[in-house]
Parts: C-alpha cells; structure tokens; sequence
C-alpha cells in the first residue's frame, strides 16, 4: 500500500500525531489536504505545513507548494515558485519536471517567458522519470505543425485532447496501445 493511500485513511488527530513523531509524508499529506479546503484559515495552515515539509526536503511539498504559489498568488514573488520547482526537480522528482514543462509551455510572463525548447526538455526529464502523459506532450511537440494530420487520425486536437485521451486509457489499462499508436503517427512525418 502507498503512502498516500495508507495516510488518506487517517483523521487530522492521527496525522498531527505522525508529524510530532516526525513524519515528513504525514507533514505534507496534512498540508496538502488543508490547502484543498474552502476554509481560508484551514488553506493558509495547509501553505505553512507544506512550507515546513518543502523546507525539510519533501519533493511533494516542494512541488505542490510552487503551484499554490503560481495559483494563489500567496508568494511575495514569482521566483518563489521556480525556486522551489528546482529544488524538486533536482532531486529528481518527476511532477516538478513536468510542471516546469508546463510553465515553459504556457507561461506569458507571468513566471518565465514561454519557451518551447525548454518545455520540451522538462518534458522528456519527467518522462524520463517515469511520467507518462510526458511522453505525449513530447510527441505534440514533435508534431507542432502537424496537428490537422495528428487530429484526423487520432482525434486530438490540443493539449487538452491529448491529456483527456490519456487519462482514458491509463484508466482503462489502454495505455500501452495508444503509446504504440502515437510512436506509429510520430514515425509518419
């Protein structure tokens, strides 16, 4: 069993017990948790767990502490949310490489300038590490251009497409089929 399974069945008692003992998934799951909340108090407690958990390397923390930062906007700046994107990424965790990618990708200033080549790059290091839907958003930049081609014989149009098509077939044990079907379109350039 996962941690993430093992600490979603446990009550906020159990988990602020773990993190005494000094358990630093505990101190990032409660973090997490509170930050979905809708309470405002409860969100800022889950920002300043989840700083505690970045600050004593959680990977986890680091990486969705970034993205409460960028979505937020509770950081005094921007480069809080590099800062800390980096420091997952360097310990080799695949969700900061992607959502590095996604920056790069997406970003009009707002935290870096839009930068294709370096979306790229973060994409293949989160594949390289494991991260499927990576892969995919590789192969959309290999097709840039291509998309009327890709979307006749795939059906995807956008990022969003892809994504949702992924998603799919993960879920239904599909995954590897639509791997060999877009190594199949990416070799029909």
């Amino acid at each position: 069993m996962s941690d993430y399974q093992e600490y979603k069945k446990l009550s906020v008692v159990d988990l602020e017990a773990k993190i005494k003992d000094g358990d630093l998934f505990a101190l990032f799951y409660l973090g997490y948790q509170l930050l979905d909340s809708i309470n405002k108090d409860a969100q800022q407690k889950g920002i300043v767990l989840l700083q505690e958990a970045a600050e004593k390397g959680s990977s986890a923390a680091q990486v969705y502490l970034a993205i409460s930062y960028q979505y937020t906007n509770t950081s005094p700046d921007k480069e809080h949310v590099l800062y800390w994107l980096n420091q997952a990424d360097q310990q080799g965790d695949f969700r900061a490489s992607y959502t590095l990618g996604t920056l790069y990708h997406s970003d009009k200033g707002e935290v870096v300038e839009q930068d294709y080549q370096k979306a790229f790059e973060y994409f293949k290091k989160s594949y390289d590490r494991g991260h499927i839907p990576s892969y995919f958003l590789m192969i959309m930049y290999m097709l840039k251009g291509r998309r009327g081609f890709l979307k006749r014989f795939t059906g995807i149009s956008s990022f969003s497409d892809l994504y949702d098509k992924l998603s799919f077939a993960v879920e239904n044990n599909q995954w590897e089929k639509e791997l060999y079907r877009t190594h199949l379109i990416s070799f029909t350039r």
